[in-house]
């Protein structure tokens, strides 16, 4: 296939998917909306949310931009669906799984918000008031610095950013998917929480686990008196001589983290859930200096086998959902509006 005929099948499949965007996403105040969207994309740096109604892709009057936040609707199910209907079918895509905060830290009539930590110039874990963002987008490359948001969701009160990111999984596998998902988490989501309700879905879950943890192997069969055990002996990260044999090692040199080995047990679980089984991986990378890598251990479940190597490599997708949000919130301006009300904040997402 030549240039010209690939550019011209990008160009179709672009006026194909604005048009579905068009006839089919947005409810409410479209024509508003649309034209939003082409000045969002058109570039330019604005100060405050009414520079939009500047562009020269925004054809109506000031007013209507914030029309298209306070009437618009959007038709969500169908929006995730469309976003996944983009990624190749027949094959296996990683989607990271991440919250970010939209600063709201003087805000008076918002509900929902929170007291999140937050990196800003100066100060790595500053502390701000706002919303919180559950966002599951689809990861390409593990080295890129680019992710396709697929589902965002506003966190509320009474909720916690497990059952949010549970809630949007469980959505998009509603959609029947052509292709198999691998969802990737860090340490917030190393818990039974998450694990648990994904256990007998079509998907594979990563997650990262705190390095201090404490896991039970199988009990075994029935003893035939007492109560039957639900824990087995124990697999302390931090006591080598609890591991046992590995079910799985190898080691092998990668371009980017040096010598690497991983190990890999399997049929594992928590204290506080024995139904819920899972593999996990530890990995040492940089074996060849004399401080290497601090390890990573790794959470893994899937409905068929996987090799550690494989498992690893997905887990390193999970990084560039953080060059996503900031592209967001620096370039599509997300956070920049101020709005009344916590339900316009979603309207932007």
């Amino acid at each position: 296939m030549d240039k010209q005929n690939s550019t011209t099948q990008q160009l179709n499949k672009l006026i194909e998917f604005r048009q579905v965007v068009y006839d089919q996403i947005l409810l409410k105040a479209k024509d508003a909306q649309f034209e939003l969207i082409d000045a969002l994309l058109e570039g330019e740096q604005i100060r405050s949310f009414p520079e939009l109604s500047l562009s020269t892709r925004f054809q109506r009057q000031w007013h209507s931009s914030y029309t298209a936040i306070e009437r618009g609707e959007q038709a969500e199910e169908k929006l995730i669906g469309l976003a996944s209907q983009q990624l190749t079918a027949d094959g296996t895509h990683v989607l990271s799984i991440d919250t970010t905060v939209w600063p709201h830290p003087q805000a008076q009539t918002l509900c929902d918000l929170f007291l999140e930590h937050s990196p800003t110039k100066g100060v790595r874990r500053a502390a701000v008031r706002g919303h919180i963002y559950s966002t599951l987008s689809w990861v390409p490359e593990a080295k890129s610095s680019w992710a396709m948001p697929l589902s965002n969701r506003r966190m509320r009160a009474d909720q916690t950013p497990i059952e949010v990111a549970v809630g949007q999984i469980t959505e998009l596998l509603a959609q029947e998917l052509a292709w198999f998902p691998v969802f990737v988490g860090d340490g917030h989501y190393g818990s039974h929480l998450f694990l648990g309700p994904l256990k007998d879905l079509p998907c594979a879950v990563v997650t990262k686990l705190a390095k201090n943890r404490m896991l039970y192997r199988d009990p075994g069969s029935y003893a035939g008196f007492g109560r039957p055990r639900k824990h087995g002996n124990g697999f302390a990260f931090r006591e080598p001589e609890t591991w046992g044999s590995p079910d799985e090692e190898c080691t092998f040199l990668d371009e980017r983290f040096g010598q690497v080995r991983l190990r890999r047990w399997d049929h594992l679980h928590g204290r506080k859930d024995a139904e819920t089984v899972f593999s996990v991986i530890l990995a040492e990378t940089h074996l060849e200096n004399a401080d290497p890598d601090e390890p990573l251990w790794l959470a893994f479940q899937a409905p068929v086998h996987y090799c550690a190597t494989q498992v690893w490599k997905w887990y390193h997708h999970r990084w560039p959902i953080e060059p996503s949000f900031r592209f967001r919130k620096q370039d599509l301006h997300w956070t920049k509006p101020q709005f009344l009300d916590s339900r316009r904040c979603d309207t932007t997402r």
